[in-house]
């Protein structure tokens, strides 16, 4: 896979209700299918890239035997361990905002401007602010997703980073709201990011 020009990544999950048709769906709009639709215990799913080539995996997910109504818990805003925040560097802003607004009803009604950089454009589903998405400026080194692992203590998780065999590429910085965030590569080579309280 290496050979092929894949690298070690996190991919995330968007459920779907019915994962063959919108992975052709997806595939309709010059999407690629990467993996195609399988199952497993957990559910059904397929891995996919947007047009612009950022790849993700789309599922259909199967509740656990005797829980027919649970619902994941991999995104939670604030608990530690958790997806906290859901982060899209596109090389085409406008033509990703569109394709993630029709297939996964993302709403885009805040911007927040970052000088050279452009818009910040926050992403609303249900109400609820998940991530946000932004054009790739040309020498950007990283396109794609990323998902921000939250921790208790940004401090403590960066020395950890470090002392595991991790990379800090940046911060940690503080962002609008008070948190503090930082970028890095997990010992196998995956970009990651992290976000956190300072001093908890």
């Amino acid at each position: 896979m290496i050979a092929g020009g894949a690298h070690p990544t996190w991919v995330g999950y968007f459920h779907v209700d019915d994962v063959d048709a919108a992975a052709s769906a997806i595939v309709a709009e010059g999407g690629r299918i990467l993996m195609p639709a399988q199952d497993i215990p957990q559910g059904r799913f397929a891995m996919v890239t947007d047009p612009q080539g950022m790849p993700f995996y789309v599922m259909h997910p199967v509740p656990p035997p005797g829980m027919p109504d649970a619902v994941s818990t991999c995104y939670d805003r604030t608990t530690p361990q958790h997806v906290s925040w859901n982060e899209l560097v596109t090389p085409d802003l406008e033509a990703a905002k569109d394709f993630y607004a029709r297939h996964f009803g993302f709403e885009f009604h805040r911007t927040m401007p970052m000088g050279e950089l452009g818009d910040y454009c926050f992403i609303d589903q249900n109400g609820v602010d998940i991530g946000a998405a932004m054009q790739a400026p040309p020498d950007w080194p990283r396109r794609g997703w990323a998902y921000y692992i939250r921790v208790a203590d940004i401090d403590q998780a960066v020395a950890a980073v470090s002392a595991h065999g991790g990379q800090v590429l940046n911060g940690p910085h503080q962002v609008p709201g008070g948190d503090w965030t930082m970028a890095g590569i997990d010992p196998q080579g995956a970009p990651f990011a992290l976000v956190g309280q300072r001093g908890a």
